[in-house]
C-alpha cells in the first residue's frame, strides 16, 4: 500500500462525533488495572466504555473458589 499511495498526500483522520477513545486490558475487553500487562486503545461510541476493570489476577471472585482456595 505505501508503493501505490506514494504520489498520494497524506490525510489526517478525523475522529467522527460521538466516538471516544480508551485505554483498555486487551485480555479482558475491560478497564486496565497497574498488573494488566497488554493493554490498547480502543474507540467505543460514546457512552459504551467498559465501567468495570479488570480483576486483580490473585483476587477470588466466586464463592466456590474461596473454598477450593487452600487444596
Amino acid at each position: 500500500m505505501k508503493r501505490i499511495l506514494s504520489d498520494k498526500p497524506i490525510r489526517v483522520f478525523h475522529v467522527p462525533e460521538g466516538i471516544v477513545f480508551s485505554k483498555i486490558d486487551a485480555d479482558t475487553g475491560l478497564l486496565p488495572i497497574p498488573e494488566s500487562e497488554n493493554t490498547i486503545f480502543e474507540c467505543f461510541k460514546d457512552g459504551t466504555v467498559p465501567t468495570e476493570y479488570t480483576k486483580k489476577p490473585d483476587m477470588l471472585t466466586e464463592p466456590e473458589e474461596f473454598f477450593k482456595s487452600d487444596l
